[in-house]
Formats: C-alpha cells, sequence, structure tokens
C-alpha cells in the first residue's frame, strides 16, 4: 500500500508536470491560428514537458538532474519574457522587461557557472526569476485596465488566463523558494509548500488549456 509520502511523490513528479501535455497538445493542433504571444506560450509547455521527461529519466538513473532544471530555468525566462514583450505595448514596459531580464539572464549565467553550482538547485536564482514573472503578470493586469490610450494592451480572455496562471504559479513558487531558503527546520513545511506548488502548476495547465481552447483570432 502506498504512503502519503510516496503518494506526494507521484503527485508532484509524475501527474502534475505530465499534465502539461494536455495544454501543449492543444496548442500544437491550434498552432497555425494563434497569435504570436500564445504561439510563444506553447514553446513553453513543450520545454516544460520536455524538462520533465528528461529530469524523470535521469532521476530514475540515479543521476542529478539539476541541470536539466538550470538550462529549464534559463530558457524559461527567454521565453516567458518574450511572451511578455509580445503582450506589452507601452514602451517603459517593454524596456523594464528587457533589462530586467537581461540583468537576470547574467545572474543565471554566471551563478550556473561557478563551480559545482549546476549540480544544486539554485533558490536565489529561482526567486528571482519568480518575482520577476510576478511583476511582469501584474504589468500585464495594469497595463490592461487601460483603454484610453492607441498603445494600451488589448485586454482578452486567452491572454487574461495565461497571465492569471503565470501568477498563481509564480507566487506559490517565491514563497516555496523563501522557505528553502530560510532554515533547514521548516522541512515539514517545505514539502506541504512543494504539494501546494504542485497545485498551483496543475490550475496554471488548466488555464492554459482552457486559454488555448477557446482562443478566438
Amino acid at each position: 500500500m502506498l504512503s502519503l509520502k510516496d503518494l506526494s511523490i507521484i503527485y508532484m513528479g509524475y501527474v502534475v508536470p505530465f499534465s502539461g501535455i494536455i495544454p501543449l497538445g492543444i496548442g500544437l493542433y491550434r498552432f497555425r491560428e494563434l497569435e504570436p504571444a500564445l504561439r510563444i506560450i506553447t514553446g513553453y509547455l513543450l520545454l516544460s514537458v520536455s524538462c520533465s521527461i528528461a529530469g524523470t529519466v535521469l532521476a530514475s538513473q540515479n543521476i542529478n538532474n539539476m541541470p536539466v532544471g538550470h538550462i529549464y530555468t534559463f530558457l524559461e525566462l527567454i521565453l516567458l519574457s518574450a511572451f511578455f514583450l509580445a503582450v506589452f505595448k507601452y514602451k517603459l514596459f517593454r524596456y523594464l522587461l528587457v533589462l530586467l531580464s537581461l540583468g537576470l539572464l547574467i545572474f543565471l549565467a554566471v551563478n550556473t557557472l561557478l563551480p559545482g553550482k549546476i549540480y544544486h538547485f539554485s533558490n536565489y536564482g529561482k526567486s528571482l526569476e519568480a518575482l520577476l514573472m510576478i511583476l511582469f503578470a501584474a504589468g500585464y493586469f495594469i497595463s490592461a485596465l487601460d483603454h484610453t490610450g492607441p498603445k494600451a494592451t488589448k485586454s482578452n480572455p486567452a491572454l487574461t488566463d495565461i497571465n492569471a496562471g503565470l501568477l498563481l504559479y509564480f507566487s506559490s513558487s517565491l514563497i516555496l523558494f523563501i522557505i528553502n531558503t530560510i532554515d533547514l527546520r521548516y522541512v515539514t513545511i517545505s514539502i506541504i509548500v512543494w504539494d501546494m506548488h504542485a497545485s498551483f502548476l496543475l490550475l496554471m495547465f488548466i488555464l492554459f488549456s482552457r486559454a488555448l481552447w477557446k482562443y478566438k483570432a
């Protein structure tokens, strides 16, 4: 009989990550119909599922899969920055996005190349990425509220769902990475938060699926 810990591992390690196949399939099926921003999200889902498979295969062979995680974080930041660049219309938001994303990419690259770092989880790098994605998602919602100018961000249900999913997921990620950084005495709380974090990832995939399926050009 499976213990709660075993069920948690199956849920976090297999069920939730591979649930990304559903929105990915929808995105690939409707790829030609999608606007550029949603095509980027489809690419992001392809990256997510591919890295989940690679990480699972390496872990099953008792091989450290942290290098896959570092590569995933680097490419994730590039793709999501490209997504927000596609939806932002205000020059100020676009300049800030490029500046902050480049700065974080340099930090991630330097941090990964330090001796031994590529084989360890980067709480600081992931925390900064999560914070940046929260700011970008919040920036989208703020700009979408302004419909008075010719450069106002066009709000549509698909982009709203995508940004809501990103905001919820990266908010939970930030909480998780902060807890992991504070003190090892919080390991029990950390396990609970990991389960919650996986649930928010699943919710993000659900919102992505709805956005891609209901999108109308």
